[in-house]
């Protein structure tokens, strides 16, 4: 019987908030047969990947990806790559729009 939450208090005792991220993924699993390439797979394993996160870290995931392909673009030619702290998910510079808010709040 493993006991790590017991060593570490930081561990789950279950492991719901990882079956409730998974469980929108194997509901659409149908529509990733439309996938039929390497690099298609990637694409589309990369956007999951970022939704999955910014919802965890409280973002619009629209709102946050709309946000990232924008500033993207401005640094197309950028031969420096330091703006991209400023696009990561738990950054200050994160506008508020990309943020959702709370159900209390409304």
């Amino acid at each position: 019987m493993d006991c790590e939450f017991l060593n570490h208090g930081n561990v789950p005792l279950d492991n719901n908030a990882t079956e409730s991220a998974l469980r929108n993924f194997c509901m659409h699993k149908h529509t990733w047969r439309l996938i039929d390439t390497i690099n298609g797979e990637k694409a589309s394993a990369l956007v999951y990947s970022i939704v999955e996160t910014a919802k965890a870290n409280g973002l619009n995931p629209f709102r946050y990806l709309e946000f990232l392909l924008t500033e993207m673009m401005e640094h197309e030619e950028d031969t420096d790559c330091c703006f991209i702290d400023d696009l990561l998910l738990w950054s200050d510079s994160i506008p508020d729009i990309c943020k959702m808010k709370n159900k209390k709040e409304h």
